[in-house]
């Protein structure tokens, strides 16, 4: 058990270090001969500040500023562009960062191995759906919290399928809810607050996976009730994410429309992976119940002292 201790420690260390250092959102507006690039980066300020942008020819650069919003680095160009200026848009190198661009001819996902804008690139909405979904890939909390519902819940009976779906469906109502009130009624809660509470749910979750399948836990009796009000405060937690990578002023609705759509996309792959593997291994299905509780927990308790302690 220590080694798998050891094991999980790492492991979430890791992919938390790694989803850190690398997401960034630029949007590009132009009207008239002014032109206009902002990059919102989290993670690594030194990744973000590495970034050397590719304007169209006939591009020049007046005006150039950077600042801090938080944990999230801005960086603001101001150009004048003729009306002759042309060619592609992106970033020289990515440095192994994801950036997603949005601009009026349409958005793609920029990677070092394709750092310019396409010449048919994607809709807003399907930008938005992509940026979900490599949210919620990347959001361990999320999905150990997600991981949990699934092994207090799940069984091979109607009922505890019916009950499954209830809860998953609780969960999905909770977070939409709070992240289009928080995307666009302007409802705030501190984010650290939000970020500890989101820990403390896995571990709570994490203790019941622990404890006999014959225990009568508080999300084992009403699972809705508690899926659906976790789903509030986790629902908080994606619209912070939305909020430091920006929010599409033309479209507010189908943006964030998209990005909810691609957290529910990538839920939804995850549970069915993690159903599939449990199926397999039905035949030990107690003891990777209880081993995946510790790692629940284990991932709870870095994500809980990690948000806690001062930086």
């Amino acid at each position: 058990m220590r080694g798998l201790v050891l094991i999980a420690t790492l492991t979430f260390t890791t992919v938390a270090h790694a989803h850190a250092a690398g997401f960034a959102a630029a949007r590009w507006t132009r009207e008239g001969e002014t032109a206009r690039l902002e990059l919102r980066a989290t993670g690594s300020r030194t990744d973000a500040l590495a970034l050397r942008p590719v304007f169209p020819s006939g591009c020049e650069v007046l005006r150039h500023t950077t600042a801090m919003e938080g944990e999230v680095t801005v960086r603001d160009w101001t150009l004048r562009c003729g009306d002759g200026a042309s060619g592609p848009l992106g970033f020289a190198s990515l440095r192994g960062m994801q950036v997603q661009l949005l601009a009026e001819s349409g958005s793609a996902l920029l990677t070092e191995e394709r750092p310019l804008l396409p010449d048919r690139p994607a809709s807003t909405f399907a930008a938005y759906t992509w940026m979900g979904v490599t949210h919620i890939a990347f959001g361990w909390d999320h999905l150990l919290f997600v991981l949990g519902l699934l092994l207090l819940v799940s069984g091979g009976t109607t009922d505890r399928l019916r009950s499954l779906l209830w809860t998953i469906t609780a969960f999905t109502a909770g977070h939409s809810l709070t992240l289009a009130a928080a995307a666009l009624g302007g409802v705030r809660v501190d984010a650290w607050l939000v970020e500890v509470f989101i820990a403390g749910s896995i571990l709570l979750l994490a203790v019941e996976v622990t404890l006999p399948s014959t225990s009568p836990t508080l999300t084992r009796r009403f699972p809705g009730l508690v899926a659906g009000g976790f789903g509030l405060v986790h629902g908080l937690g994606f619209a912070g994410a939305l909020t430091d990578l920006g929010l599409s002023e033309d479209d507010r609705v189908r943006s964030l429309f998209g990005f909810n759509v691609g957290v529910e996309l990538g839920q939804i792959a995850f549970v069915g992976l993690a159903m599939l593997l449990l199926r397999l291994a039905s035949g030990k299905r107690r003891t990777l119940t209880r081993a995946l509780g510790y790692l629940i927990g284990v991932g709870g308790a870095y994500a809980l002292f990690e948000r806690l302690l001062p930086a």
